[in-house]
């Protein structure tokens, strides 16, 4: 009968490991779906379309292929100019170690990205073409400190050009994904390319293909997103755009749904965790009761705050700079929920206990 309950403690164990594991990623799960969804607040409340890449492995290849021809990526840009009110944006880290973004005026107007040291990005320096102000990520600035002059492969001439450091980010600042809300672009590790025009003037098709996904179109109708979807035809790009309303409802129902798999799933854990529980109190004559179950409540609470702490899930680590608001509001309110879970197992023992007393 001993090593029976020596073989359910361990399992008990192994759940309350589990359950607090689960705890934390739903917690987790969904204050990183409400950080995406605030953030899109502000397109949330106009009518803007998104760009979403519907780009063919044919075309993709016939796209690699085009990087010295650049007359479609000029005409996109030409007729997008003159048509419609637009941001875009894409990875321009050209296969480096150091993950690079280009980005218009508008894309920072839309997602104000703030700076702990320097300034922001200004019109004029949209509009250099020698030494160009760029913004470097809060884990890049011993690297490339305020001031600091580099150079790095302009992915629209394939040859080097010349920045300077204009601002440090904000730790953990963050560009959030219109179609994934979980899916933060945090932007530590990040320099910021304003979209110049000389960089307009030598743009490449690749390039406006790697910013289709992050193409949004402001004050527009129908019409005129069904006009623009056949443009983009028309240079051999295939682009359907859709409402951010549209993109937050899709994304919603997904996340509503996991969400509620995993409340099931906790649920389900809590019970068969009880069950057994209740097994070792009703049968066990022996091994200290009191001391498993301390030792069963306070490894789960440490577990999960070490989860919480170290893997950080979703959100990123802690930072020397500070503990960012969303990173903040993750870690208290997951360790609440371990807390909470803990001390709901310890109340259901507890109960136990008075109606079921040990054996002597």
């Amino acid at each position: 009968m001993k090593r029976k309950n020596i073989f359910i403690s361990i399992i008990a164990i192994i759940l309350v490991a589990l359950l607090n594991v689960l705890t934390v990623y739903t917690v987790s799960n969904g204050i990183s779906y409400w950080e995406g969804y605030s953030a899109l607040n502000k397109l949330r409340k106009q009518k803007v379309y998104l760009g979403n890449d519907q780009i063919t492995d044919n075309q993709d290849k016939l796209i690699t292929k085009s990087q010295v021809n650049n007359t479609k990526a000029k005409s996109i840009l030409n007729y997008l100019d003159k048509n419609y009110d637009y941001a875009i944006s894409w990875d321009a880290s050209n296969g480096s170690h150091v993950n690079a973004m280009t980005m218009d005026q508008k894309s920072l107007e839309m997602y104000p990205i703030k700076v702990a040291q320097g300034q922001n990005l200004k019109v004029r320096d949209f509009h250099r073409n020698k030494v160009i102000p760029v913004l470097v990520g809060s884990k890049l600035a011993k690297k490339y400190p305020l001031h600091h002059e580099f150079t790095y492969l302009d992915g629209s001439t394939g040859k080097r050009q010349s920045y300077q450091v204009a601002g440090i980010l904000t730790a953990s600042s963050s560009i959030p994904s219109p179609y994934l809300f979980q899916n933060q672009n945090y932007l530590d590790n990040t320099i910021i390319v304003p979209l110049t025009t000389y960089t307009r003037a030598h743009i490449n098709l690749p390039q406006i293909a790697n910013g289709v996904q992050n193409l949004l179109i402001f004050n527009t109708n129908q019409n005129q997103i069904f006009k623009l979807e056949k443009f983009f035809k028309s240079q051999d790009l295939n682009v359907k755009f859709y409402t951010v309303q549209s993109s937050i409802d899709q994304e919603a129902r997904i996340v509503k749904s996991a969400l509620i798999k995993l409340a099931v799933g906790i649920i389900i854990l809590l019970i068969v965790i009880v069950v057994l529980l209740k097994y070792l109190i009703r049968k066990d004559t022996k091994m200290q009761l009191k001391k498993f179950i301390s030792s069963l409540i306070g490894f789960g609470l440490l577990l999960g705050i070490l989860i919480e702490l170290v893997l950080g899930f979703s959100l990123p680590m802690l930072s020397i700079v500070g503990i960012p608001k969303w990173t903040s509001l993750n870690i208290i309110l997951s360790v609440l929920s371990i807390v909470l879970i803990n001390l709901l197992l310890a109340v259901i023992i507890t109960i136990f206990q008075r109606n079921n007393p040990q054996k002597q």
